[in-house]
This record gives C-alpha cells, structure tokens and sequence, in this order.
C-alpha cells in the first residue's frame, strides 16, 4: 500500500515538474507564435483553445505514461511479495480510490498552470 502511493506521489510530482520545465521552455516560443497568429487574424479565443488543446494533450500523455510504469511495478510488488488473491483485492481497493484522486489533482494542477501560462502568453504577446 505504501509503496503503491509513493509510486503515484513520485509520478504526481514528476509530471506536474516536467510540465513546468515544459512551460518555461517554450513560452518565448509560444508568444512569437501568439504573435504570429494575431497578425495573422486568429482570434484570442482561438489562440487559447489552441493552447488549451497542447497542454491537454501533455496531461494525457502522462497519464498514460505513468499509468504504463506505475502499473507494471505494482503488480511486480505483488509478485515479489507473493501476496494472494484476496490481499491484492484489498490492497487495490484502497489503492485505486487514491490515485483517481491523484489524477484528479493532478488535472486540476494542470488546468491551474494552463491558465496561468495563458494568462503569460497572452499578456506579453499583447505588448509587442
């Protein structure tokens, strides 16, 4: 059970970290872009759907990607630990409620930095 939540903590962490790293890598490009798009007569709202739509593509894959590690690793704690049947029922059921929230806090951390990082590209874009 421990180690199932220090799995999902460590991928909670290592995803919303690579997705800032992602953030503040490109943001000079994403506000020449913005920039672009605007002479180009692409609407704000058009900008940030775009914007919106890449970050939610980031979010699903690590959702996927730590889904396909943290899995695998689960189930190989099972293994080596030579727990039965009826032990990993238990040790999902309370294991399953926490990633989902897990999951969901990482969405919500996604969504906040999203905005924010909008909320930058837009208002820089805007001053040149």
């Amino acid at each position: 059970e421990t180690m199932g939540k220090l799995l999902i903590f460590i991928f909670f962490a290592a995803g919303v970290l690579l997705l800032g790293i992602k953030m503040m890598t490109e943001k000079e490009m994403n506000i020449r872009r913005a920039q672009f798009l605007y002479c180009m007569g692409m609407r704000q709202k058009e900008r940030k759907r775009l914007l919106r739509w890449e970050m939610g593509i980031y979010y699903v894959l690590a959702l996927v990607i730590s889904a396909a590690v943290s899995v695998p690793a689960v189930l190989a704690t099972f293994h080596a630990r030579l727990y039965g049947t009826e032990d990993i029922k238990i040790m999902m059921a309370k294991l399953l409620p926490f990633g989902a929230g897990e999951l969901a806090a990482l969405g919500v951390m996604v969504w906040i930095l999203t905005e924010w990082y909008i909320w930058q590209i837009e208002g820089r874009a805007g001053e040149i």
